[in-house]
């Protein structure tokens, strides 16, 4: 039974689309409270964002929401250390009952869900709803859909888009990724990529057994731009479509 959640955003230079990213998670949380209210207890919903390597005011616009949210810093200009360090700061500190304590332990018990999105991503008020409900339904591992914002985007790389996501196939994105605390641990964790720590993490838990769900309604909007913050990457990804 998942009885905490955590969510974990890195963000590198992101002072633009930080506070919408934010402030979606904000009223996701808001929403699961809304529904079933004993998740407004302290603690069972907390929100990580890891600036890493910022050079612009991102810390600032986070540190505006006060204590909506926890703030750290990493100066590793790499995703998979900045996701893999938040995971570890929410799973030693998580009230879970018989969570780990210290982040190199492999004890985080199954009643901690982890949740990833992007600092240029705003999720949908049922984000958390759908998450908690894929974790009910025997999800140990959980991969949402991802829609560039069509407003970033020229009509025939939007066209392109649509037609390489349509129809069956998983694609696995850590801007809509849920994982139980238990499994993240078993499998690894995020590795020191700077692009595809995502495809890896579920790789190596669908190697291990784990049961993943697809989210097929579950749908988050990112940034369409072609030049990210790390090499590759989801802007990468457009850049071969436009290509």
């Amino acid at each position: 039974m998942i009885r905490s959640i955590g969510v974990v955003m890195p963000a590198r230079d992101e002072e633009v689309l930080l506070p919408g990213a934010v402030a979606a998670v904000l009223a996701a949380r808001a929403e699961l409270v809304r529904r079933e209210p004993e998740w407004a207890e302290p603690g069972r919903v907390r929100i990580v964002v890891l600036l890493d390597a910022c050079t612009d005011g991102s810390l600032a616009v986070a540190r505006s929401f006060g204590s909506a949210i926890e703030v750290l810093e990493l100066d590793a200009a790499n995703v998979g250390r900045a996701r893999a360090a938040g995971v570890d700061h929410v799973i030693s500190r998580s009230g879970e009952p018989g969570a780990c304590r210290d982040a190199g332990s492999t004890d985080a018990r199954p009643g901690l869900w982890i949740c990833t999105t992007d600092a240029d991503t705003v999720v949908p008020d049922h984000w958390l709803l759908d998450h908690l409900q894929a974790a009910r339904d025997g999800a140990e591992l959980a991969v949402g859909r991802v829609v560039p914002r069509a407003a970033d985007m020229d009509p025939a790389l939007l066209a392109a888009w649509r037609r390489e996501h349509e129809g069956a196939g998983r694609h696995v994105y850590g801007a809509n990724l849920g994982i139980r605390a238990d499994v993240y641990r078993a499998v690894g964790g995020f590795s020191s990529l700077r692009v595809g720590e995502d495809v890896e993490l579920v790789r190596a838990a669908e190697e291990r057994g784990a049961v993943v769900l697809d989210l097929p309604f579950s749908v988050v909007q990112t940034s369409g731009r072609r030049e990210g913050r790390t090499p590759g990457g989801f802007a990468g990804y457009l850049r071969t479509l436009a290509d």
